[in-house]
């Protein structure tokens, strides 16, 4: 691509653009420098500026775009979150009136997964508030619900390229989670933000069998009411995703 005649301001979206060319997988300088073109000493210094504005972050060497991104995209151009989250909300309603617990939809942003709707009761705020943070899509139940029904190639692109200090075979362990869920339908975790509550998620899933979103009951359950809660949030994910095949996104 080159930078020639390009200001400051085109360089940092030429690199911008280079992270969604490539479903936002985190990339390091060298990388970054071979997809645009662009000088390493440019990329460095641009990269810096977009860190000092939360567009992007640094893990482990390399960058990646951030939640922040999501919400710049709905404001500018990006009608596609708020549609489904207008779209799904009768079923977070749903969801919480069957269960009176928190009622979530997210959706992935790179490696992370992020809140776009919720129906919940005013004593649940302040979990509610705690859950809408983004946090890497490995580790949450709606994560890994809608990583499970992407194609292994994808999978590991995103498990991959996420910062751990684990073992090796806590990654194996991970892909045979994922594999778990995706026969099951479902997938729990317990929130690492609010450690009292577990999240019980499906997948909402397109025509074609993709994954677009997850919906997600979470409260405090215990082994029985956790068996009934799956129940309720498979049939509702799988309610939303009979009635895709008349809306586009």
């Amino acid at each position: 691509m080159g930078d020639d005649g390009l200001g400051s301001a085109e360089k940092a979206l030429v690199i911008l653009e280079s992270f969604l060319a490539e479903a936002g997988m985190p990339a390091g300088v060298t990388e970054l420098s071979q997809r645009t073109g662009l000088p390493k000493s440019t990329i460095h210094r641009l990269l810096r500026i977009l860190c000092a504005f939360r567009l992007v972050e640094r893990w482990s060497g390399k960058y990646a775009l951030t939640g922040r991104m999501l919400e710049l995209g709905e404001l500018a151009c990006g009608q596609s979150p708020r549609l489904l989250r207008a779209y799904l909300q009768p079923w977070l309603q749903e969801l919480h009136n069957a269960t009176h617990a928190i009622a979530r939809a997210t959706i992935l942003c790179g490696r992370f997964e992020v809140c776009i709707g919720m129906a919940c009761g005013r004593q649940s705020l302040s979990v509610a508030t705690a859950l809408q943070n983004p946090i890497l899509a490995r580790e949450t139940a709606g994560g890994q619900a809608i990583l499970a029904f992407l194609p292994r190639e994808l999978q590991e692109k995103l498990v991959d390229e996420t910062p751990r200090s684990s073992a090796e075979f806590e990654v194996v362990n991970l892909y045979l989670d994922l594999d778990r869920v995706r026969r099951a339908g479902w997938a729990t975790r317990r929130e690492k933000t609010v450690l009292e509550v577990r999240t019980v998620s499906a997948p909402v899933l397109d025509g074609q069998g993709a994954p677009i979103a997850a919906l997600a009951v979470t409260e405090n359950l215990t082994a029985d009411r956790l068996a009934a809660v799956a129940v309720a949030v498979r049939a509702a994910a799988a309610a939303a995703s009979r009635g895709l095949s008349a809306v586009s996104f």
